[in-house]
């Protein structure tokens, strides 16, 4: 997350919300998380908010079928 110290990222799949890591220590942290297939389909984005809970980076949705 460059430039985004403070901030923390958030999971979103098929509209639940899952946050996940700490807030950024730094200007270039990276976040990675695993998704275990149900062999359904699904959509995820990652958001990304500000410490005041503000919506900073809104991510493209990612379509899956797997």
């Amino acid at each position: 997350m460059k430039g985004l110290a403070g901030a923390h990222a958030e999971a979103v799949r098929d509209g639940e919300v899952t946050p996940f890591g700490n807030a950024a220590s730094s200007a270039s942290d990276v976040r990675e998380f695993e998704e275990v297939s149900d062999g359904k389909r699904h959509w995820l984005r990652v958001n990304v908010r500000g410490s005041d809970g503000a919506l900073l980076v809104l991510g493209n949705p990612i379509y899956l079928n797997f």
